[in-house]
């Protein structure tokens, strides 16, 4: 027998003696609720690599483990255990251990036998104690950690750093709902960290120290956070570093380092030439919830959560409004979709590519969920420049509110408002636009026979006079100064009127003729 499960036995009060099962490889007891003792022969299984006694919440002692090995071990949940089981021999193969939801309140020397571990789960401890006189074992297994969790463990500011100094090769480090004042200033030095949760540190005021090469860091809930602090963690340089951050924000508003800023629940921008290689968006939703997110590439929709989009695991309540700053990561999403190929082609042909962000909340009303708009949110939009001029390839208007024929319809004025900001597109806007299709309209009409030139002519001639009149009594919707939309009817008038005239010419010089 290789595989034995023991799982939910209700009545299983004691685990007998199983030195007669020398080829098990994986032994589980989880949820055993009335489980008191086990038999000290299951530490000398010598072929065991899978041990947990999950939720055998009566569990008071574990006997010693010789289990050379064994590569996970799960204690999780045995709330009554008070101490971890005595290590027997060097343990090299075992790489994750949990003793979260314990009541073990010290670590035996022997621990020092796990020096090639790689996880360690220690949450809801608040009874672990981690004494000077073992400094030489901790620095010993836990400078090979590379996730470590000590969640809620009543971690105080003495020995955070402490801690910091053993975790030089940690990449995951989970300090939440600890009591700790300050991150100190050591923790830059961990230089593989890269993603650091601080959620629910409520005492939390002050972050001194950022590692180099972090790429998430979750501070939900430290509502303690001094305004310096907040400052540091909204800088562009952390950002561009490639940092998702979330934390609790109180009215420092979007940073000026963001080129488009918008309000409501949608943002947009355009792209060509190459796909951006970083895209930051700032959200403030004006909810207690984090928000989930769609991404639409030209109208493909990528499959992106709240979870995704910021990079870790979704929290459900919030206390006040947070920050999210992350990365698109716009090539990988459009990798996802299999659209590289076609992307690739509208890139080669200088072709405008659209892309949306869709921000919506779930609110719980009477067990249901139902869906909300994020109308409140401030959202913004950082384009990482590169040497290339990157700025030009990126639009935050519309490219398409043009007019891409020489029929007359293209001269209505647009009827469909700008989806990036929730704003009354100005009349000089449309002004603007309707002159720069008359000068590509101009070098057109050469193309055209003289008599189908006078035709377009003659009802651009009345449609611009129509607009003019409908211009002069709504004035008072024009976004800018009376003047400047003035000047810009005239040139309008002086562009079509020179083009009637030079087909007029035109037209006696072939009857002299």
């Amino acid at each position: 027998m290789k595989v034995l499960t023991l799982d939910k036995c209700e009545y299983l009060t004691h685990i007998p003696d199983v030195s007669g099962l020398q080829n098990l490889e994986k032994f589980s007891f989880a949820y055993c609720r009335k489980l008191i003792t086990i038999h000290n022969s299951i530490g000398h299984l010598n072929k065991l690599e899978r041990l947990s006694a999950y939720g055998c919440s009566k569990l008071e002692r574990f006997p010693p483990l010789g289990l050379a090995s064994l590569n996970e071990l799960d204690l999780s949940f045995c709330e009554s255990l008070k101490n971890f089981p005595k290590l027997l021999c060097k343990m090299t193969n075992i790489k994750e251990i949990g003793i979260s939801y314990t009541s073990i309140g010290e670590l035996p020397s022997s621990f020092q036998n796990l020096n090639e571990l790689d996880e360690l789960s220690v949450v809801e401890c608040g009874m672990m104690r981690f004494p000077k006189q073992n400094d030489q074992m901790y620095s010993i297994v836990f400078s090979n950690l590379r996730k470590l969790s000590l969640s809620d463990c009543n971690l105080s500011d003495e020995c955070l750093p402490i801690f910091l100094k053993w975790c030089v090769n940690v990449k995951l480090l989970d300090l939440s709902w600890n009591n700790f004042k300050f991150i100190p200033e050591c923790l830059s030095e961990c230089y593989l960290l890269n993603n650091l949760r601080l959620d629910n540190c409520k005492s939390l005021e002050e972050i001194r120290g950022i590692p180099p090469n972090l790429e998430r860091l979750s501070a939900m809930g430290c509502k303690s956070l001094s305004s310096s602090s907040r400052r540091m963690l909204l800088s562009q340089k952390l950002h561009e570093a490639g940092c998702n951050i979330r934390f609790p924000n109180f009215s420092d508003g979007i940073p000026d380092w963001f080129e488009h800023q918008s309000r409501g629940d949608t943002i947009s921008f355009w792209f060509c030439k190459k796909i951006p290689s970083i895209i930051s968006i700032i959200l403030f939703p004006g909810c207690t919830c984090i928000p989930e997110a769609d991404l639409f590439v030209n109208g493909y929709k990528c499959f992106l959560s709240g979870s995704s989009f910021c990079g870790f695991s979704l929290v459900d309540i919030l206390e006040s409004e947070h920050s999210f700053l992350f990365d698109v990561k716009l090539e990988e999403q459009i990798k996802h979709l299999n659209l590289i190929s076609e992307m690739d082609k509208a890139l080669l042909k200088n072709e405008w590519i659209h892309v949306e962000l869709n921000f919506v909340k779930n609110v719980w009303n009477k067990s249901i969920c139902v869906t909300e708009k994020l109308s409140s949110a401030q959202m913004g939009i950082h384009v990482r420049k590169e040497k290339s001029n990157a700025e030009e390839n990126v639009i935050f208007t519309d490219p398409h509110r043009g007019y891409r024929n020489t029929s007359l319809s293209q001269f209505e004025p647009p009827l469909k408002k700008q989806r990036l900001v929730e704003v009354v597109v100005s009349e000089t806007e449309i002004w603007q636009q309707q002159h720069l299709a008359l000068l590509s309209l101009q070098q057109q009409m050469a193309l055209l026979p003289q008599q189908q030139r006078i035709t377009v002519l003659s009802g651009m001639w009345n449609l611009v006079l129509s607009e003019t009149k409908q211009s002069t009594s709504k004035k008072k919707h024009a976004e800018v100064g009376v003047s400047e939309t003035e000047i810009l009817q005239q040139q309008h008038l002086a562009l079509v009127s020179g083009m009637q005239n030079l087909v007029l010419t035109e037209t006696n010089e072939e009857h002299l003729c």
